[in-house]
């Protein structure tokens, strides 16, 4: 009896983790100073947490991590206008709506990881490209 009770709660636990959502995890970008052609990825944007930046996920889209400062580095956005570019890092967030269909921080990035969300500002998702290179 004991025996059949121990499977009976095995079982349970096993379906409860199956059917439990866990968060996602970001997709990690690791940047050297090699950074010779462009990084391109692709994912859908919003999220649940409305906020200045539109709707964003509650965990970033992307992880960057730099390991040294880049003098001219470029993070875009392409997908669409709403779309909205969260960028969160050791200088502090930073967000910027998509124009003519592309969101763009360009400049120096200093070492360190930055989370980085893709927002939408219609409470939709839509498909995305992240493009990280050099100016």
């Amino acid at each position: 009896m004991k025996i059949q009770q121990f499977g009976s709660l095995m079982a349970m636990a096993a379906a409860i983790a199956v059917l439990t959502p866990h968060p996602a995890h970001a997709d990690t970008i690791a940047l050297n100073a090699n950074l010779s052609a462009p990084i391109t990825r692709s994912g859908v944007s919003g999220g649940s947490n409305g906020s200045d930046c539109g709707f964003v996920p509650s965990s970033p889209n992307h992880r960057l991590s730099i390991a040294q400062d880049f003098g001219s580095l470029q993070v875009q956005v392409q997908g669409g206008d709403g779309l909205t570019l969260k960028v969160s890092g050791p200088n502090g967030a930073f967000c910027i709506p998509v124009a003519n269909g592309v969101a763009q921080m360009p400049g120096y990035w200093p070492a360190g990881t930055y989370d980085i969300f893709v927002g939408d500002r219609a409470n939709t998702q839509r498909n995305y490209q992240l493009v990280i290179s050099t100016n």
